[in-house]
This record gives C-alpha cells, sequence and structure tokens, in this order.
C-alpha cells in the first residue's frame, strides 16, 4: 500500500553532457532519488526533451513508478499522435501514465519545450523536489531556492557538485603511428567510415539508448567501435539525411587510401562531432558499382538545377566554407543490405589492432588496423 499516495515529487538536474555514462554521478544520484521515491509511493513528474529528464525517466520507468509526463504540444501534430510517439520510444504501453501537454515555443518540433516554462510549472506541482545536479547561478537553482519557501521538502541528500563533464567523443587518429601496409591491402577498395553519435542510433528507440547508458560503466555506448559492431549484428548499413540535401537517405563512402583519409578525420565544433572515425567498413571497387554506389560529382549550388532527376541524389556542393572535395565521396541511395554482399569482397578497419577480435566475433572476413 502506498505511504502517500498523493504526493507528487520531482529529480532534478540541469543540463548535462551529450554523451553520458552510467557511472557519471549524476546518474547514480538519479537512480538513488528514483527508488527513494519508489519506496515511498510518490508519482514522479517527469518530461522529455534533454537527457537529464529522459535518463530520470527511463530509470522511473524500470521502477514502475506512476508518472505525470510533461510533453510539448506541437501545433503541427495531433495530441494522439504525439502520444503514440512517445508511447513508442520510451516503451510506456504498460505504465502508469498522466499526461500533460505544453505548448512548445518552437514550431515544428516535438521535442522542442519552452524549458523556463516546463520548469516552472513542474517545480509548482511537486511536493517534494529532489535536486541532484543543479548548476551554480541557473534557472533551476532559482526555482529552488523559490519554492524551498512555499512549503515544499527539499531532499538534499542525492545531490552532487555539478559538473558539466563531457567524455572523450573524439576518436581520432594517431597519424605518426599509422601502418601504411594496410593501403596495399585495399586497393581500389571503397571506405564508409563510421563515427561516434550522440543520441539513439538511426532506427533505435530512446529507451533503448537510455538503457544502455544507464548501464554503461567505462565508455560511452554509442562510441564509433560500438557503432561499427552494431553495423555487424544488424547486418545492415543504415543510410542517413544528415547533412544531405533534400532529405536524401544515403550510406557515404570514400574512395581515399585509410592513411589519406586519416587526414581528414578531425573534430567538427559545429556538430560537436568528428567528421568520421578510425572504424570502416570497405568494399572493393569493382563490386560496388554493381550494388548501386556511385560517384559523388561536385558543383555549385546553380549546377544543381539544370541536373536529372536521377543524378541529384550524387550532388554535392562544392561548398563555400569548406571544400569537401577532398573526400572523394560515393554515395548509396537507402539502407545496404549485408547479408547479399560476398564476403571477399568486404574488409573491415579498426583503430587498434586489440579492437579486431571484437569484430572478428561477428565477421569471418578480414579485419585490419590502421594504426600499428
Amino acid at each position: 500500500m502506498s505511504m502517500h499516495p498523493q504526493m507528487k515529487a520531482i529529480i532534478l538536474n540541469s543540463r548535462q553532457s551529450s554523451r553520458p555514462i552510467g557511472t557519471d554521478p549524476w546518474i547514480q544520484c538519479t537512480r538513488q532519488a528514483a527508488n527513494e521515491a519508489a519506496s515511498r509511493g510518490y508519482t514522479l513528474l517527469n518530461s522529455v526533451g534533454m537527457n537529464s529528464w529522459e535518463i530520470g525517466l527511463s530509470l522511473s520507468l524500470e521502477l514502475r513508478l506512476p508518472i505525470r509526463l510533461i510533453v510539448p504540444l506541437d501545433k503541427s501534430r495531433e495530441p494522439e499522435e504525439i502520444k503514440k510517439y512517445y508511447i513508442e520510444q520510451f516503451d510506456l504501453s504498460r505504465s502508469n501514465i498522466e499526461w500533460l501537454f505544453l505548448e512548445s515555443k518552437s514550431r515544428g518540433d516535438h521535442r522542442q519545450l519552452f524549458p523556463q516554462e516546463r520548469d516552472r510549472i513542474i517545480i509548482n506541482e511537486a511536493d517534494i523536489i529532489y535536486p541532484v545536479s543543479i548548476r551554480p547561478g541557473g534557472n533551476l537553482e532559482e526555482l529552488i531556492n523559490k519554492a524551498s519557501g512555499t512549503g515544499k521538502k527539499i531532499v538534499t541528500r542525492f545531490q552532487v557538485p555539478y559538473a558539466d563533464k563531457h567524455h572523450p567523443c573524439n576518436s581520432g587518429p594517431n597519424l605518426k603511428q599509422l601502418d601504411p601496409t594496410i593501403d596495399t591491402k585495399l586497393p581500389g577498395f571503397l571506405i564508409h567510415w563510421t563515427r561516434g553519435v550522440t543520441g539513439p542510433w538511426p532506427g533505435e528507440r530512446y529507451i533503448d539508448y537510455y538503457r544502455a547508458i544507464t548501464g554503461s560503466n567505462h565508455h560511452y555506448p554509442r562510441n564509433a567501435l560500438e557503432t561499427l559492431l552494431r553495423i555487424l549484428r544488424e547486418q545492415r548499413l543504415r543510410a542517413s539525411s544528415r547533412h544531405q540535401r533534400a532529405g536524401i537517405e544515403a550510406v557515404s563512402f570514400s574512395s581515399l587510401p585509410p592513411t589519406a583519409a586519416a587526414g581528414l578525420m578531425k573534430w567538427r565544433a559545429r556538430y560537436s562531432e568528428m567528421t568520421f572515425e578510425p572504424y570502416g567498413l570497405a568494399f572493393d571497387g569493382n563490386f560496388a558499382g554493381t550494388i548501386g554506389i556511385r560517384k559523388v560529382f561536385y558543383g555549385s549550388s546553380e549546377m544543381c538545377r539544370y541536373l536529372d532527376n536521377n543524378d541529384k541524389p550524387y550532388y554535392q556542393n562544392i561548398g563555400t566554407i569548406g571544400n569537401w572535395m577532398p573526400e572523394k565521396e560515393y554515395r548509396h541511395i537507402g539502407d545496404i543490405d549485408l547479408t547479399c554482399l560476398p564476403r571477399d569482397r568486404m574488409a573491415f578497419i579498426v583503430r587498434k589492432k586489440e579492437e579486431i577480435a571484437s569484430v572478428k566475433s561477428l565477421f569471418n572476413g578480414p579485419v585490419l588496423n590502421l594504426e600499428k
């Protein structure tokens, strides 16, 4: 029997690193606060839109807590459609959820909330507040201070100092340690270089992503090597529309030899990610064309207007800020099913020799290390 069936609690975290791991103190203490809320029979107030909210939501779902969930109302979508999205993404179908829709300040983006309004509403509703990782001088700290004078119970025993900790997410190669023999082992191959992702993999539900995060110990579970292993487990190269024109979904390849491509593996501060990392899947160039991989052609934006519709997916603007031509890109439109491809026309690349075994456990073909 619930001890406090009417009591509503909230676990608060300021904005956190975009690539957290389960041993981060704020995640561990969020779990402890959720455990106490469950043991006391509280209803938990929660929201979506940032990992600092959604990790708390995923931990609360593990404990089967009753949840009052504040979600953004997107005027371009019906509330039932929005509910369906979150039910699927967070596996809410068997959960005790009460929904509260808050109008979004940003039109058309169902994951953007008006944070200050959301925070004010959710703190006003709470009877018990668990501050965990709160940025000094931030909006949440101000709201908590105001709430402390209104009779709300502020539980601070799970609070940790705020630390906007960023785990290494750029796995660029050591250019002084490149193995020059790798180029001779992959003559004329086209290589799809992958990278770690911020957030779920393409096609992955948020609840599965957050379960991986909260269960991780020593490394971010969506790094470049894990992404390569996922390709092998799925036997599928997933196309992406990121950085593609007109929403075209494509898989990109480079015809550069591995040691030359390594020089282009750089941190992109604009996107908080690497261009790509030293983990890839290589196809024999003579075979690639038979499965629809075509060379990209570069030109001005004016040029694109005159292209045939069949050619437009393979057009790439030459660039005004950066020059993309050195990548020597090829593209495949749509996903690639690896189960249909001969293993003797493929190879995998990892950064270090000690990483070969993890790929070999899933692939019995050539696996090469980029560094000595």
